[in-house]
């Protein structure tokens, strides 16, 4: 079995996370679950955990016995049916008989998973109780602590106003607490109607500021029970630690190189963590070992700001594989896992990895395998190949093959066949990999004699020589290369194509309009004749040299100014592509491009008078009359109002009219229309008035009749005779453009009618007839009589109709339940009842030798329940009698099979379903 009640923990076991600057972390130093987190482990835990495991005030409960206030067990889910496995009613006598009341599910990690995990339950007893208590020492100054337990309420019926708490706790003096009481938190009030197990955490933490104070204790309680019988679930109890995050991440991981492990960290938290003692600090590495200990393997004092590492020097999966763990502390608190920072790291390889880089079409050994790139395409780089313990991750290094290179040669003595001769191929190494990158063909082309040189372009006038010794000028264009030259270079005759190309020395005509500049050179009066511009020196793609000459003539811009008689909205005029179709009085021009090529500007003095169309809003009610018009239903309607202005232009006005109805309803709670007397009823009423366009909503006044209290429009009512209500509402929303118009108004009524109850009153109770008598007076008959539910009897029957106002009936079960009746209008009146139960009293001794004085061991009673089921066993357990009460007779002869019983202790277990009662003991035989 898996049991685990407290485990101490250094530090949480994470993967590396990325950094965040200026955080904190809680770290776990300290967890209570109880372990029964495997299927395999029983249901319900049957071994007391030690004082050491588990300090509390509650007390074990003992197998076999009544489970009582004050006591606890071990167990992994609320409800027996939810387990299947582990439970057995009879062996717990009547212990959890209550359990099937309980919520369902499981502890608080495996809340839907009733065959994991453990959780204590206990019974809250009167007044406060300690249920867990854990004492850890401090050696160190700023820290902060957390303290989290989660608690559960099993039981439907109890714990409304009970409270549990958590507090952190220094020589008796509480430092920090906090509460949870049931009635006052929405998650966990108790609720008949809940199905579920619902787990809610309480948690307080406090900072340690006084150096005084060398240890806490981390407390949970449970506070001012009200009664016994609050049953409740407390799990995972945890203690943590505020502390800097730290972070570790390793540079890599490959085969017998080394691996390097980078804690990180926010510096500025770290020297708020340590202080004054922040010169003072220390770290160690540690590696954990098959045992589960940790062994340190390394260590250095810590210098502010910088990285804290270890180094694995060759790293090899097999060995290094594992958890490692960072501390860093103070020197003297080291051993004080609450005084120092912590962080694990887990390093678990599949594989060892290997980078290898090969030449193409090469192969390598390395670690016995002979690894090459013949199944390397040309696109592909690199390739992992999968050895087993090792994958190898080979970078294949491509040579480019570049275009081959050809060196000319004329054919002659030496080379006298013309063709390509191959030489050693030029090849670029890689100095880090020593292979090759580039790979270049190289030929010496042997030719015939002539060859054929780029063509040669010049520009007229220039000289070329090629190889003679007096140059040729060229003053004749020709760019079609028609000219051609010969001539002897390095022993081969060459042939070379002349292109001339043209230069230029002529005017242009250039057009500036007045005010514009040109070169540089402002032009702002019209010339009759051309002007002599600065000469411009251009170079024609070939370079030639060109001398281009601008005659500059001066254009005067064209103005224009028109004259418009005003104009009315409805004439929409247009102007540079703008209609004017709206009262306005401007100066409007527009510039263009004139047929001379200058701007040409049009001037207008534009007056358009007043006209066109005005909109106007206004809001009225439903039935309002609004120029002459009726308007009846809510919605938004147009009118247009025909016009004329002054200056005789059309000017209508067109009103948007949004029409507001009161919306008014009024109902009953549930749309019932009748109560009974002295119940309440619950009146509700809408009313609002919508402005849809706007989206504004308006809040009529309102009254009653007759009033009610408030004048509240959801009131409730306690009548003691049918009443109708009606309820007004009135909305002023006098027009603002007819002072004719009329306001909202509306009605809605209801009414409510009160039935007399009926009254019930019990006559006689007979417990020996187990029967009832009683009286109905009042309401309405005809009565319809049932028993219904009511503390230890389950119960729900429906007695049929009385006959006349007195009934009785017998034959009822033992308990205390209800007797009910409801006459025709559905209303009702109860009373409990209670039917005391006879109790079995057993013979503490009887001695059968014939002297007619206590010959049989007798249950006195036991007549009472003929069904009961009576069994005997000896010490060793042996059964040596079973039957039922009806055939007990007289009693008991202390035989077994005929054989007389030797004089000892027997035990005797009495079960009587019709009371749902069990009864255990011994008495003793005497011969």
């Amino acid at each position: 079995m898996t049991r685990t009640f407290t485990k101490i923990l250094l530090g949480l076991t994470t993967l590396a996370l990325s950094f965040s600057a200026n955080a904190m972390e809680w770290r776990e130093v300290a967890k209570t679950d109880f372990g029964g987190n495997d299927d395999s482990d029983p249901a319900v835990c049957k071994t007391q955990p030690s004082s050491k495991d588990l300090e509390t005030d509650m007390k074990w409960y003992t197998w076999g016995t009544q489970y009582q206030a004050g006591q606890y067990f071990i167990i992994k889910a609320t409800q027996l049916a939810d387990v299947g496995k582990g439970y057995n009613l009879t062996n717990w006598g009547t212990a959890l008989t209550g359990m099937p009341k309980w919520v369902k599910g499981g502890d608080h990690t495996y809340p839907d998973d009733p065959n994991k995990g453990y959780y204590m339950a206990f019974d809250c007893p009167r007044g406060t109780v300690k249920l867990y208590k854990k004492v850890l020492p401090i050696s160190c100054a700023g820290v902060e602590f957390k303290l989290t337990a989660h608690f559960a309420v099993l039981d439907q019926e109890h714990a409304a106003a009970n409270t549990v708490s958590v507090s952190i706790e220094a020589g008796g003096k509480e430092l920090a607490k906090e509460k949870l009481t049931a009635a006052k938190n929405d998650d966990w009030k108790v609720n008949k109607s809940q199905k579920d197990i619902k787990w809610v955490p309480l948690t307080t933490t406090f900072k340690v500021d006084d150096s005084s104070i060398t240890s806490v204790d981390f407390v949970v309680r449970a506070e001012d029970c009200e009664t016994s019988g609050w049953d409740i679930g407390l799990d995972d109890i945890t203690i943590e630690v505020n502390q800097p995050t730290l972070n570790i991440e390793a540079d890599q991981f490959k085969y017998k190189e080394p691996t390097k492990l980078i804690a990180t960290y926010d510096k500025t938290e770290f020297g708020a963590f340590f202080g004054d003692a922040a010169n003072d600090v220390t770290y160690k590495w540690y590696k954990k070992g098959e045992s589960g200990g940790f062994t340190e393997i390394a260590s250095n004092d810590y210098k502010p700001g910088t990285d804290i590492s270890y180094t694995i020097k060759s790293f090899e999966k097999d060995k290094d594989n594992g958890e490692y763990r960072l501390i860093v502390s103070t020197k003297n608190n080291f051993a004080n896992n609450l005084c120092s920072i912590q962080k694990d790291y887990i390093i678990n390889q599949k594989q060892d990895s290997v980078d290898v880089t090969i030449c193409e079409g090469k192969s390598k050994e390395v670690y016995g395998y002979t690894l090459d790139t013949k199944d390397f395409g040309d696109d592909v780089l690199e390739k992992k190949i999968d050895k087993g313990s090792i994958v190898f991750v080979v970078k294949c290094i491509h040579a480019k093959k570049l275009d081959p290179l050809y060196d000319p040669q004329c054919k002659n003595s030496d080379y006298p066949k013309v063709g390509d001769i191959e030489l050693e191929d030029i090849v670029e190494i890689d100095k880090e990999t020593n292979c090759p990158t580039s790979i270049q063909k190289h030929y010496l082309r042997v030719t015939e004699d002539i060859v054929t040189d780029k063509p040669k372009h010049i520009c007229k006038g220039e000289t070329y020589d090629g190889d003679e010794k007096v140059p040729t000028v060229y003053d004749q264009v020709d760019e079609k290369g028609k000219t051609r030259i010969e001539f002897d270079e390095d022993g081969c005759r060459h042939e070379q194509y002349i292109f001339v190309h043209p230069t230029y020395d002529e005017k242009s005509d250039v057009k500036v309009c007045a005010g514009d500049t040109y070169d540089g050179i402002p032009y702002n009066k019209a010339t009759k004749n051309p002007i002599k511009g600065n000469p411009m020196k251009l170079k024609s793609i070939w370079g030639c040299d060109s001398i281009i000459t601008p005659m500059i003539t001066v254009v005067e811009p064209v103005k224009v100014s028109l004259s418009v008689p005003p104009l009315c909205p409805s004439d929409q005029y247009t102007f540079d592509g703008k209609v004017y179709d709206y009262q306005i009085d401007t100066t409007l021009s527009v510039t263009t491009v004139g047929s001379n090529g200058c701007d040409s500007t049009t001037t207008i003095h534009l007056v358009v008078q007043e006209g066109g169309e005005v909109n106007m809003d206004t809001l009225i009610c439903r039935e309002q009359i609004l120029f002459g018009d009726s308007f009846m239903v809510a919605g938004n309607f147009k009118k247009r109002i025909a016009g004329y202005t002054e200056s005789g232009c059309q000017r209508d006005t067109v009103w948007n009219i949004e029409v507001v109805q009161i919306s008014l309803r009024l109902r009953m709670f549930g749309d019932q229309n009748q109560i009974c007397e002295g119940q309440p009823a619950s009146l509700n009423a809408t009313v609002k008035a919508y402005d849809s366009k706007n989206g504004k909503t308006y809040m009529p006044t309102y009254h009653w009749e007759p009033e009610v209290p408030s004048n509240e429009l959801n009131p409730t009512l306690y009548l003691n005779e049918t009443t109708t209500y009606s309820i007004y509402a009135d909305l002023d929303l006098p027009s603002d453009v007819d002072k004719d118009a009329k306001g909202c108004h509306a009605k809605e009524s209801w009414r409510i009618q009160v039935n007399p109850m009926p009254e019930l009153t019990i006559d006689t109770v007979n417990a020996e007839e187990r029967s009832v008598e009683y009286t109905v007076t009042g309401g309405t008959m005809p009565y319809q009589m049932f028993l219904e539910n009511s503390k230890n009897v389950k119960l729900d029957k429906d007695l049929g109709k009385m006959d006349s106002n007195t009934g009785r009936q017998e034959r009822l079960p033992y308990g205390t339940y209800t007797l009910k009746v409801r006459d025709s209008t559905g209303c009702t009146s109860e009373q409990q009842i209670t039917i005391e139960a006879t109790v079995p009293e057993p013979n503490a001794f009887f001695s059968p030798n014939g002297d007619g004085e206590n010959d049989l061991w007798k249950i006195k009673n036991i007549d009472t329940y003929p069904n009961a089921d009576i069994r005997i066993y000896d010490r060793f357990g042996k059964r040596v009698y079973n039957g039922k009460a009806e055939d007990f007779g007289e009693g008991w002869n202390g035989e077994y099979n005929g054989a007389k019983l030797p004089s000892t202790d027997y035990w005797y277990e009495i079960n009587i379903d019709e009371i749902d009662k069990q009864y255990f003991g011994h008495f003793t035989l005497i011969r």
